[in-house]
């Protein structure tokens, strides 16, 4: 009797001191199973056994998926994209630039409204991990972009102009050219500044950067009327005329801009044009 009931029990249990009636366990670890108790393990039939295997299974899977995507999800902006399964891909490394790059073209065909996370991902096709990584928030990014424009439009432009001829008349003249590209060959949209005006009249944080702007570009305006002879004494009011003429003239088609603004440039200084060097 005693030899019969050894030969059907061969699977031992640790801790026990009979041997367990199942032929198959199911475990999730390699190693032995932890100790139990005698009472614990008379209640556990193979069906228990199996539902506990499958429950820290699909735990674990879980737990794998979910570290995989939050990884993925940080490194977007090292160099990483997720793909589908969430395997890593190699991609295009995206930047500060890039984001505030894309800021202007929406910004300049939709208008501040679509100035969202969601919207910029999408349209650079990366998750929203990437726009984090580089700012805190979307305001973060209002504000990379207002100083970047405030940039483009002051410093950028009268180091262009200073660097040209040394004709006082004529840094008026490249003053126009410069102005007219602004962030448009560097962002290749135009807009932008009628866009950014636009912000301005709902949203403080924008007016007080294109008040701003507008300050340090009638100051130069007045610099450069008053180094020529004819526009001198009323430099004041010439750099007022002629900035008010440049925001205006982001209204009219561009192949009339230019024209426009020579023009006005040309009655001011007395239709005295001069000649380029």
């Amino acid at each position: 009797m005693k030899q019969h009931a050894l030969k059907h029990n061969k699977l031992p249990v640790p801790g026990v001191g009979q041997q367990h009636p199942l032929r198959h366990s199911v475990s999730l670890r390699s190693a032995s199973p932890p100790q139990h108790s005698q009472r614990s393990l008379k209640g556990i039939g193979y069906k228990d056994r199996i539902a506990e295997a499958n429950s820290h299974f699909f735990i674990g899977l879980l737990l794998f998926l979910f570290h995989t995507v939050t990884y993925c999800d940080s490194k977007q902006d090292r160099g990483y994209t997720v793909a589908y399964g969430g395997k890593l891909t190699r991609k295009t490394k995206l930047t500060t630039a890039d984001w505030v790059g894309c800021g202007f073209r929406t910004l300049a065909a939709n208008g501040p409204q679509s100035l969202k996370a969601e919207v910029l991902a999408k349209t650079l096709k990366v998750t929203k991990g990437s726009f984090y990584w580089h700012f805190k928030d979307i305001t973060a990014l209002k504000v990379a972009i207002l100083d970047r424009w405030e940039e483009l439009v002051t410093q950028q432009i009268t180091a262009q102009v200073d660097a040209g001829s040394l004709k006082p008349k004529q840094h008026l003249y490249n003053l126009i050219e410069t102005a007219l590209c602004e962030v448009s060959q560097e962002y290749e949209t135009n807009g932008v500044s009628n866009a950014l005006r636009n912000w301005a009249q709902f949203d403080d944080l924008a007016l007080a950067y294109v008040s701003k702007v507008d300050m340090r570009r009638l100051e130069y305006l007045e610099k450069l009327f008053s180094q020529v002879p004819q526009t001198k004494r009323h430099a004041k009011i010439n750099a007022q005329i002629l900035c008010a003429i440049l925001i205006g003239a982001d209204q009219l088609e561009a192949a009339e801009t230019k024209a426009c603004l020579q023009h006005a440039l040309d009655i001011m200084i007395g239709g005295n044009r001069p000649i380029p060097a």
